[in-house]
């Protein structure tokens, strides 16, 4: 199985661009730093997403329904790995 592969594009000052490709689905997230959004996930959830940076990881939250999802990436030193973590 092949993992999907994330691309980071800074778009503006404050917006990026988070592009997520596989064989099967192209995903595609615009996002401020640090500014809610209104975001539906792959498996169609409604969702309230924020990203911010914290000690070199891009965290993403997910909060719905009362429940609450976190990501985290980051680039590893190679420059070429992104290593994501995911909490429920």
């Amino acid at each position: 199985m092949t993992s999907p592969l994330p691309l980071l594009e800074k778009q503006t000052h404050s917006s990026v661009e988070l592009l997520t490709m596989s064989t099967f689905k192209t995903i595609e997230i615009q996002f401020k730093l640090d500014e809610p959004f209104e975001e539906t996930t792959p498996d169609g959830r409604e969702t309230m997403s924020i990203f911010t940076l914290e000690n070199g990881k891009l965290v993403q939250k997910q909060t719905w329904g009362g429940k609450e999802t976190t990501i985290e990436r980051q680039i590893a030193d190679d420059g070429n790995t992104l290593e994501k973590t995911v909490g429920l």
